[in-house]
């Protein structure tokens, strides 16, 4: 059935939970304040980003060790793996940007975000964007393989926190019980 992954901020540890049965099934070491938390589904490995420590760590799942640790440009907000370009993504509140780190090598590319302190994030896995929520109450829309910005930023009423791309809602116009079924 699969696991629940969990970050425990104040403890430094990363639990993986069992959903059938409730319980810790595991405990990883993953720094001093794990935050953002993104699972590369080929290799079963998790990205932690720590905020105390402005870190990122790839921990193996299977031996609960840490495979790497890139040192980050500033603090870590949210994290994702992106499958089709096999990059992790980590936001980085200030200088407002979006960490691209392989998952297989140690490469790393900052690209810039124009609107300050990015936050939110979420990715178009089928064509290579990343959707950015900034504290700057606007979400910038990024092509992850040029780095630069592809849209004008869309303004929010207030600061986010959390973003979600859902590639199979095709409309915002129609009442949400008449738009097409998320499953």
């Amino acid at each position: 059935m699969g696991f629940v992954i969990a970050a425990a901020k104040g403890t430094g540890k990363i639990l993986l939970i069992d959903p059938m049965t409730q319980k810790v099934a595991q405990e990883m070491n993953a720094g001093s304040r794990p935050n953002g938390l993104a699972w590369d589904t080929r290799r079963k490995r998790l990205l932690v980003a720590d905020v105390g420590a402005n870190s990122a760590r790839i921990l193996d799942s299977s031996s609960a060790q840490v495979v790497t640790t890139v040192s980050l440009p500033g603090r870590p907000r949210w994290s994702i793996y992106d499958p089709r370009l096999d990059f992790f993504l980590v936001s980085i509140r200030e200088h407002s940007g979006v960490l691209a780190i392989s998952a297989e090598s140690e490469r790393e590319r900052f690209m810039p975000v124009s609107v300050a302190g990015a936050h939110g994030l979420d990715n178009g896995k089928e064509d290579g964007r990343a959707f950015v929520a900034c504290d700057g109450k606007a979400v910038v829309v990024l092509d992850i393989e040029t780095g630069k910005e592809i849209a004008a930023a869309v303004p929010l009423a207030g600061a986010p926190d959390a973003i979600w791309y859902n590639p199979l809602m095709k409309s915002c116009t129609a009442p949400l019980g008449e738009r097409e079924s998320l499953t």
